[in-house]
């Protein structure tokens, strides 16, 4: 396995894993949280929970822009960075556009959860397809 290879695994890992605990904060908001329609940035209750995931989803799409820009350098798993970047796109998107309105909306919910799902096959894929014994056609370096 070559060295850019082995990067791009590595990040899908920690990306995954960022995945999973997004996931975790996601479940723990629906079941905990409750959002001021008027406010709902600032008035969100129990503090600190929205923000934990507001930042871990800004983290997470940050880092699949990277993922994204890795795998177009390094010529491998392209793929795989265009399914997870469309994943944590949409969950983003609709993140926002769930606490924007409120949390009245549970399609943006659904999607959010969809966009989360996305990703996870994309860098799970990933990592499969960044495996020494699996390579997809046309991801050869």
């Amino acid at each position: 396995m070559d060295d850019n290879t082995y990067k791009l695994r590595v990040w899908a890992g920690i990306v995954l894993s960022l995945l999973l605990l997004q996931l975790i904060l996601g479940l723990a908001a629906m079941k905990l949280l409750t959002l001021s329609v008027s406010n709902p940035w600032l008035a969100s209750h129990p503090e600190g929970l929205l923000v934990a995931h507001a930042i871990a989803g800004l983290l997470l799409f940050a880092l699949s822009l990277h993922m994204f820009a890795l795998s177009r350098r390094t010529g491998s798993a392209k793929r795989q960075a265009d399914v997870g970047l469309a994943g944590t796109a949409l969950a983003t998107i609709t993140g926002v556009l769930f606490v924007q309105t409120g949390g009245t909306t549970n399609a943006f919910s659904d999607l959010m959860a969809l966009g989360i799902f996305i990703a996870i096959i994309g860098y799970g894929w990933m990592m499969l397809a960044a495996s020494p014994l699996v390579q997809s056609p046309g991801d050869e370096d």
